[in-house]
């Protein structure tokens, strides 16, 4: 991507790189790295504190981070899926 100059004399790179960009990224970066550390720290505390074999503390970390991403994602995702739902259906009233 070229350097041109853009609306207001701003770079293309500015354009795309502005604050709210920036607060998404950080937002999704952190949101990453604590999805990650469920398994990281979960594993060996599920081993160590309930004496399970290793593939039982994985799957253990694996259903748990998968929950609580469940939870975190859930309430964008459902209104998402309803914005577009009557949208879609007012579009269907139409015909």
């Amino acid at each position: 991507m070229k350097k041109t100059a853009g609306v207001g004399g701003r770079t293309d790179y500015a354009a795309i790189f502005n604050r709210n960009f920036n607060v998404v990224a950080l937002i999704n970066l952190f949101t990453m790295i604590s999805y990650y550390l469920i398994f990281v720290i979960s594993t060996p505390y599920a081993i160590s504190r309930f004496h399970t074999t290793p593939n039982v503390a994985g799957l253990t970390a694996a259903s748990s981070s998968s929950a609580v991403w469940r939870g975190v994602s859930s309430p964008a995702t459902s209104s998402l899926f309803s914005a577009a739902a009557r949208c879609f259906s007012a579009a269907l009233s139409c015909i």
